[in-house]
């Protein structure tokens, strides 16, 4: 997926597990992004994530296109 003249990107990490664990993670991030490094002890094991990312194009009128993409895993066990 290419969406040309990215104005920024958004990125959403969701969790949840059996035990109780939640959790939401939210992160602006600029148009120029090529990677994203999750941060250490953020995911847990036996848990089922999702991650969504969109990426906000300014069209005309002022108003805004957005493109997403999600993907739904879960972590293996330690």
């Amino acid at each position: 997926m290419i969406l040309m003249d990215m104005v920024c990107l958004f990125l959403s990490i969701n969790g949840e597990s059996d035990d109780g664990y939640e959790l939401e993670f939210k992160e602006d991030l600029a148009a120029e992004t090529t990677s994203f490094q999750i941060p250490q002890g953020l995911l847990r094991p036996n848990t089922q994530y999702e991650i969504e990312l969109v990426a906000f194009k300014k069209v005309e009128n002022g108003n805004y296109l957005h493109s997403i993409l999600v993907i739904n895993f879960t972590t293996g066990a330690e």
